[in-house]
């Protein structure tokens, strides 16, 4: 498992202030089950000509194969006219057509149906997900519904992308579950294995949306390390921060990176440093 972790800001400017920064953190622990482990597997996605971005947990490589799709959906709009509803229905028209080629390329042979070919970009109405389903029998047709039921995409996202103003949206979707969530508001959001202490931990920190983007990208390293109490997650940092038309990537697995990112961790080190816990380590001396 992992650790992926969304934030808003809003970095003022404007009259009309509103969420218009994204950070995205992960680490980069890569597990097989409980046996094996190994330290660089990168999370974070990115499609810049979008303004689309994700972090996963879970099976990666599904993730991997997801992505574009939701990619290709949302570039259907223009991003000079792509509003919240569009970005939306981008996302849930692809996350529905990854999950009915995954079931047909995987369930159907299991009942020795072939598996049907579905493009990404088809229009395939659900009561039409098996071809020739009037011929497969009815007590097939009861244990098929019951698969697609209880069937998982493989991966949890959460994905990140900008209306034509600017405005920031983000969204979750795990892999077991059926519905899209909008977690725009309160403006933060975490999967994975230490999802549970980070999201803990943002609640405790009370992040909101307008917070400014140093204010939220701590918030969210602090919740990363918070993460870290779980056996599988390690304590390397990958950091995407975007807003409308620019990004920037900044990782300890390059600590000599020069960039311009308006975040860097040697700033997040630092902050924690001045605004985490207090040590307890006056508690054990007697006269305290």
């Amino acid at each position: 498992m992992t650790i992926g972790i969304g934030v808003l800001a809003t970095e003022k400017g404007t009259s009309n202030a509103k969420p218009n920064h994204l950070v995205l953190i992960a680490d980069t622990m890569g597990s097989f089950s409980d046996d094996y482990s190994h330290p660089r597997l990168h999370k974070l996605f990115d499609f810049p000509e979008s303004d689309l971005y994700a972090s996963a947990a879970g099976q990666i490589d599904q993730a991997a194969a997801l992505m574009p799709m939701i990619n290709q959906n949302i570039s259907q709009t223009p991003s000079s006219q792509r509003s919240f509803g569009d970005i939306v229905r981008g996302v849930a028209q692809s996350l529905f057509m990854f999950k009915m080629e995954k079931f047909n390329l995987t369930v159907l042979p299991k009942y020795g149906l072939p598996p049907a070919s579905i493009a990404p970009n088809s229009t395939i109405p659900p009561s039409s997900l098996i071809a020739g389903m009037a011929l497969v029998p009815p007590a097939v047709q009861a244990e098929l519904e019951k698969e697609w039921q209880a069937f998982e995409l493989g991966c949890d996202l959460i994905i990140g992308a900008f209306d034509h103003s600017g405005q920031a949206v983000m969204m979750c979707q795990y892999s077991h579950e059926p519905d899209l969530r909008n977690v725009t508001f309160p403006g933060y959001w975490a999967i994975g294995s230490g999802a549970p202490n980070a999201i803990f931990w943002l609640s405790h920190r009370a992040h909101v949306l307008g917070m400014g983007l140093k204010r939220a990208a701590y918030h969210a390293y602090e919740a990363k390390l918070m993460a870290e109490g779980s056996a599988h997650v390690n304590d390397h940092l990958d950091v995407l921060v975007a807003r409308k038309g620019a990004h920037w990537h900044v990782s300890t697995h390059k600590p000599n990176q020069k960039t311009d990112c308006p975040i860097k961790i040697s700033q997040l080190k630092k902050w924690q440093r001045k605004f985490g816990p207090s040590e307890t380590d006056a508690l054990d001396n007697p006269r305290t």
